[in-house]
């Protein structure tokens, strides 16, 4: 099957708003719990980017063997499950 410009900007879109909503919640959910101290809001917010950054380089290191082995649609399907994931945990989070 043919992928189509409009599909794939479509998906691509589609990808990143998922992306930032995630990073958002992220966001939201640190500052929620960190409103104990300072000193743990650094910690959570060194966690969080420390993870970011940890899961860029790993996916970066992959993503080129996973998209031999799999095909693309494959790792894209993979890739876009993450922020799902953490949108889905969201609604679990009870709020304060």
């Amino acid at each position: 099957s043919s992928l189509t410009t409009a599909t794939a900007v479509s998906a691509v879109t589609l990808s990143s708003l998922g992306l930032a909503f995630s990073d958002v919640l992220v966001d939201a959910i640190v500052v929620t719990k960190s409103r104990g101290g300072q000193g743990q809001a650094g910690a959570l917010q060194s966690l969080c980017w420390s993870s970011s950054a940890v899961g860029g380089i790993l996916s970066a290191y992959a993503s080129g063997s996973l998209v031999q082995a799999f095909g693309p649609r494959f790792v894209f399907g993979v890739t876009a499950l993450f922020p799902l994931i953490t949108t889905a945990v969201a609604g679990l989070i009870a709020e304060t």
